[in-house]
């Protein structure tokens, strides 16, 4: 199941859990969106995807026009995201921007390249680091398929539990996290900023990053 973040009659963020799809259910399998319809009716729709692996806060319309206004403020990057993420080693302190250009390579898999990409930019910021594993504020400026474990490959410190595109076999969960959206409401006006916590498989690598846990659950 999932956690409710916010709701009022316009849209819904809900904390999305580890494993899950968004959208998209194969067999029995249910979807985020599944559960979500199931819940607060059909017409409720996510806005935008995370990765399967990847927790945090999805927007959902609860109305085909809130669907489309909401998704309408995604495309044109109106809606600041703020991730989480832990990588390996230690982050380089100068590196708090990347700018790349992104293409799919197929079998779902994407990479960096040097021209007929599309741009991807992201900013980082540390939040805490030792020799073995750096936690990260990320902002990604634009909205690019695998965009931030790309920019974390592109520096040599791909994610904890990236198989993906880490340097190592790694049977642990992917450390990416969505942990805020801020965006004017578009019905009130009012600026809204919803925050989801840290799951609770992060705690004991918070704990080994001296990083306070308080807020995770």
């Amino acid at each position: 199941m999932f956690d409710t973040l916010y709701e009022d009659d316009y849209l819904l963020a809900v904390r999305k859990p580890v494993g899950m799809l968004v959208e998209g259910s194969h067999g029995d399998e249910q979807s985020l969106e599944d559960l979500a319809q199931a819940k607060f009716g059909p017409k409720t729709r996510a806005c935008h995807r995370l990765d399967r692996e990847t927790t945090g806060i999805v927007l959902f319309g609860k109305t085909a026009r809130s669907h489309k206004e909401l998704s309408h403020l995604f495309a044109t990057r109106h809606i600041r995201k703020e991730y989480w993420t832990i990588v390996e080693g230690l982050w380089p302190k100068e590196c708090s921007r990347i700018e790349t250009q992104i293409a799919p390579l197929g079998g779902g898999k994407w990479a960096n390249v040097e021209t007929e990409g599309k741009p991807a930019v992201s900013t980082f910021r540390i939040l805490k680091q030792n020799k073995d594993s750096s936690l990260l504020q990320v902002l990604p400026k634009t909205g690019r398929t695998h965009q931030i474990r790309l920019h974390c490959h592109y520096v040599g410190r791909p994610i904890l539990g990236d198989t993906k595109y880490g340097n190592r076999d790694d049977s642990g969960h992917l450390a990416l996290h969505a942990r805020s959206l801020r965006f004017q409401h578009p019905e009130t006006k009012q600026e809204i900023e919803i925050m989801s916590q840290a799951p609770s498989h992060w705690r004991s690598w918070l704990e080994s990053l001296g990083f306070d846990d308080s807020n995770s659950g």
